[in-house]
Parts: C-alpha cells; sequence; structure tokens
C-alpha cells in the first residue's frame, strides 16, 4: 500500500519523446522544491535482473516482431519485480518515487504487436493483472504519457544515436513499432483515463520546448505532491548534457556547452513575516465591517488601528526622519546612534490617539 506522504510518478512514452531529458529534469526540480527523490529507471541495464531484456532488445531470440508479447513482456516484469522492495521502501519513507518506464511501457510497446483492439485490451487486462496482482509490484500514482509524433521520435531517435555513438535496438530501429506504440498509449489513456494522463509535446507540427513540456508535467502532477520534506534550494540544470541513467552500450561523446535552466524557490516566509501580514488583513477586514455599523466611529477605530501598525508598515509618517538618518556620514570613531533615542523620536511624530494619550513604542528594536 502507498503511503500518503509520498507519490509515485511515471514517466512513459514511445522512444525519442524526450522522456530521458524531462526525467532527469523532473527529478532536479522535485528536489529543488525540497522533496526526497528516488529515481528508477527501466530496463535497469546495470542489474542482472535485465538479462534477459538485453538479449531480447540485441535479437538474441530472433526480431522482437516475432517474439511473443506476453513472452516479452515476462522479461521486463522480472526487471520491476526485482526492483519492487526498493520501490516499497523509498515510499515508506515518504520519498517521491519516480520511474522512467514501468509496467504502462509494457502494454504500449508489446500491445503494439496484436492486430485488433480487442486483442489490445485483453492484453493490457493481462498485463495489469500480472504485474499488479499476481508479482504485487507497486501501483504507481500517476503515468504520464510523453506524445510525441512517431516521424518527430525517429528524426530524435537518429540525432542521439549520432549524438552520442550508441546503437539503436530492436524497436528504436523500426518506424512502424514506433507509429503503433503511440496508438497504444493513446488508447491507455481512453481505457484508463485515471491511471494515464497525456502530455502533448508537440504544437503545430514542432517540438515544444524543454521548459515548455517539463511545466506541463509539473502542473499535472503538483497536486499529487505532498508537502515537500525539506526547504527548497536553487539549482542550475544543464539541458543538453547527454542523459546516461542506466549506463548506455557504448561510450558518450563530450557535450558541448549549452543552455542552462535555472530553477529558483521562493524562501518560505519567516513567522514573524507572517504575523504581520495577517494583522494587516484583519485591520482591512475590520474597517470593511465597521462600514456597514454607523454607531462606529471611522475616525477614532482608523486612529486605533493604526498605533497598533507595526512601524515597517508606516513608512510615509517617518519619511523625513529615516531620510535623515540614511544621509548621516559616520566615521568609525562615531558612537553608534542608541536605540533608545530613535524609539523616541518616531514616538515624538506618531500622531496623539483620540484619548490625548501619549503612545508608548514596546518593540525593543523597531523594525523600519
Amino acid at each position: 500500500m502507498q503511503d500518503h506522504h509520498s507519490a509515485f510518478i511515471v514517466l512513459e512514452g514511445s522512444d525519442g519523446s524526450g522522456k530521458g531529458t524531462q526525467f532527469r529534469l523532473l527529478t532536479e526540480r522535485l528536489k529543488a522544491v525540497g522533496h526526497e527523490v528516488a529515481v528508477f529507471d527501466f530496463p535497469r541495464y546495470k542489474h542482472s535482473s535485465s538479462y534477459f531484456v538485453k538479449r531480447y532488445l540485441n535479437g538474441d531470440y530472433g526480431p522482437a516482431s516475432e517474439i511473443s508479447p506476453y513472452t516479452a513482456s515476462i522479461f521486463y516484469a522480472l526487471d520491476r519485480y526485482e526492483a519492487s522492495p526498493q520501490i516499497r521502501e523509498a515510499l515508506r519513507a515518504g520519498k517521491i518515487v519516480l520511474a522512467n518506464r514501468y509496467v504502462g511501457s509494457n502494454m504500449a510497446h508489446q500491445g503494439a504487436k496484436f492486430g485488433s483492439l480487442a486483442e489490445q485490451r485483453g492484453f493490457f487486462m493481462w498485463a495489469d493483472s500480472t504485474e499488479y496482482q499476481l508479482l504485487g509490484i507497486p501501483r504507481p500514482t500517476i503515468n504520464l504519457f510523453l506524445k510525441v509524433p512517431p516521424e518527430i521520435s525517429k528524426q530524435l531517435i537518429n540525432e542521439r544515436a549520432d549524438k552520442i555513438s550508441v546503437a539503436l535496438d530492436e524497436h528504436e530501429k523500426n518506424i512502424e513499432h514506433l507509429r503503433k506504440a503511440v496508438a497504444a498509449y493513446d488508447l491507455l489513456c481512453q481505457l484508463f483515463p485515471r491511471d494515464f494522463k497525456e502530455i502533448d509535446c508537440v504544437l503545430d507540427n514542432k517540438m515544444r520546448g524543454i521548459i515548455e513540456i517539463n511545466d506541463l508535467i509539473w502542473e499535472t502532477i503538483k497536486p499529487l505532491l505532498p508537502e515537500p520534506s525539506r526547504k527548497g534550494r536553487n539549482i542550475v540544470l544543464n539541458l543538453d548534457q547527454p542523459t546516461n541513467l542506466n549506463g548506455s552500450k557504448s561510450e558518450q561523446k563530450t557535450p558541448e556547452p549549452g543552455p542552462r535552466l535555472i530553477i529558483k524557490t521562493k524562501p518560505p516566509k519567516n513567522e514573524g513575516a507572517v504575523k504581520l501580514e495577517n494583522i494587516l488583513d484583519l485591520q482591512k477586514q475590520m474597517l470593511a465591517k465597521s462600514r456597514l455599523l454607523k454607531t462606529i466611529n471611522q475616525r477614532q477605530l482608523k486612529n486605533a488601528i493604526g498605533l497598533v501598525t507595526p512601524l515597517a508598515y508606516r513608512r510615509s509618517e517617518f519619511k523625513e526622519l529615516l531620510e535623515e538618518r540614511s544621509a548621516l556620514k559616520t566615521s568609525p570613531d562615531d558612537e553608534p546612534v542608541s536605540v533608545n533615542e530613535i524609539i523616541e523620536q518616531l514616538a515624538g511624530r506618531v500622531p496623539i490617539s483620540a484619548n490625548d494619550e501619549p503612545i508608548k513604542l514596546l518593540a525593543a528594536n523597531p523594525r523600519c
């Protein structure tokens, strides 16, 4: 059972949809706002549990199109089964679990091998039952499908292969498979709208910007996230740095300097600032409600409210004195101005109350 203080988010999509970049960017964005993040990238090529997956993708069992989708699905499912204890542990610890591909990849890529919608639906139900019920692997909070037309995906795949000198696997080589996989993902979003959400990465037949796509992802998952476990921080991320989440099967070229994304987080307001805002808000409410009561003297109420307004919010009343203080040039030998002296001068400029009583400033250290 998933802890309500955690979330399990999966990025799905056909090959060449930019999942790797968005996965890395989303990981850093979650960390930047204060979340603890556990990442899982499937298939996990560095683990022995991916043995059959690697042989399948290398064509050791024959062309991928000739391997039964049920058989190939077991290869991937066992890799996820091996990782499931770590996923559960991260969820229990209150972390955000982020996975690059998961069960949805089995459903789409293997489901693309079927010729009819009825067969695809039956396969989807079998895959769901096999992995989540029979194997008991954790079910994600949400699966996000990064939708990119197959023609654009194929172009991006070729560019990536040339950039990092990596050989294409059986699925990446086949544009017809990419086309069917995108259609299968579309069907998943239609059949299971609570589990699968589509992120349209293309606008007017052109790929959206990396940051724009990430913003769409962020707005989708934000309502599902728990409160951050720590204070946020700013980060700088090189968007052109190749993503090697699993350890590729070949050497990567050294990336040239590219654009960077700066994620800034607003520091949380301190307790004092929050209290001051609450005071000012209450004052506005009191004045607004008092206008409905004829028995209340508006002038007296406004004066009374003004007396409890923090000095930091009354700069207009003390503008002349503050300008005088800021204009003073003091040498290192000058004695610092007494805090009490400043209080007395400020108090002398505050209007007398309705009862003609002198005002007493209780603040020991005025913040003005």
